[in-house]
């Protein structure tokens, strides 16, 4: 939310940069995504911010930075998706009318499927930290460079 006396300065349709609006937007970026920040009345489009991410480079570094808190969160929510399973169970009424606990499917689908777009998610945007490590190693013993050896075998062409 805009704080309280704000002035929102708006130049041809596009809202212009004040230091208030971007520690607001930086602020809150640790939390919550530019599309969801940006949907708040009086807040700039998602295409304006990554404006003023281009064209300046104060706020592009504290940007880059508050996205890294960001996605610190996201791979600690992780953790708290998976190991909670207070709704992994719910009673249900059987054939004969008797209430039964039983496994709640759909809950620990969705809770996989938050696990998993998140996993995704960091794994895309932060590779080097996040992803799949898989190194193919081109040099010899002790990072030398690998020697290559012709040989000449006799009634063969070359």
């Amino acid at each position: 939310m805009v704080p309280r006396g704000t002035l929102l300065v708006y130049n041809r349709g596009v809202q212009v940069y004040t230091p208030d609006l971007a520690e607001e937007i930086l602020k809150r970026l640790e939390t919550e995504t530019l599309r969801q920040i940006c949907r708040t009345p009086g807040y700039p489009a998602p295409s304006t911010v990554l404006d003023w991410v281009s064209k300046r480079p104060e706020f592009a570094e504290r940007y880059t930075r508050a996205r890294g808190l960001m996605l610190e969160g996201m791979a600690e929510e992780i953790l708290e998706i998976s190991d909670d399973g207070r709704n992994d169970w719910t009673t249900r009424e059987n054939g004969r009318g008797e209430l039964v606990d039983c496994v709640d499917q759909d809950h620990i689908q969705r809770s996989k499927l938050r696990v998993d777009a998140r996993k995704w998610l960091l794994s895309k945007l932060r590779p080097d930290k996040y992803g799949d490590r898989t190194a193919i190693e081109h040099s010899g013993p002790g990072g030398t460079p690998l020697g290559v050896t012709v040989v000449n075998i006799p009634g063969k062409p070359e």
